[in-house]
């Protein structure tokens, strides 16, 4: 819709097919869908003006650099040196790809194995200062406060604390960290 700026956004809030059954025997349903997510973005931005602009965020089900993102959605790592004004306005860039020294090192954990499942993914346009509204740089992260937090016997890095483990209600509050994002504009 359109934003006070003046710029229209579309949102795209996704909850992927699960990793259930094998994340190479699912992939397909994730490739699925963002080659639909893919195509509704392409759409829009050709039929908007100057100032329009797609977010997409939620649980992917996959890390960023796995086939169903990076082949099928055509989403690449953003990185601050990048020559984003050389980008197609419709480029998709992601935003929560790992980093070296990230802290937690995802937004999901699974015995012991630590994934980026909750992505976002944006039009270069928001990059590229287009409209007034933007990106602001650096502010992508996945949130872990001490309370969204548990620690596992033996130590390490503290992980989502679950609402539920299998059928028994932990209290917590989910099995995936959050993740944020800062839009403005003049």
């Amino acid at each position: 819709g359109e934003v006070p700026s003046g710029d229209t956004l579309h949102v795209f809030v996704c909850h992927l097919p699960s990793r259930r059954g094998g994340a190479l025997a699912s992939a397909r349903y994730r490739s699925y869908c963002c080659t639909r997510l893919r195509e509704q973005v392409d759409s829009l931005m050709a039929q908007g003006g100057e100032r329009t602009h797609c977010l997409l965020l939620g649980d992917f089900n996959g890390d960023p650099e796995e086939a169903p993102t990076s082949e099928a959605l055509r989403s690449r790592p953003y990185t601050a040196d990048m020559a984003v004004q050389d980008l197609p306005p419709e480029s998709l860039l992601s935003l929560l790809h790992r980093k070296t020294k990230q802290e937690p090192p995802g937004s999901y954990c699974y015995q012991g194995v630590w994934s980026q499942l909750d992505q976002a993914h944006l039009t270069a346009s928001l990059l590229q200062q287009r409209g007034r509204l933007h990106f602001v740089a650096g502010s992508a992260e996945t949130i872990c406060r001490p309370f969204f937090t548990t620690q596992l016997s033996g130590g390490g890095t503290p992980v989502p604390w679950r609402t539920y483990g299998g059928n028994f209600y932990r209290g917590g509050y989910s099995d995936h960290f959050p993740i944020r994002l800062l839009l403005e504009y003049e």
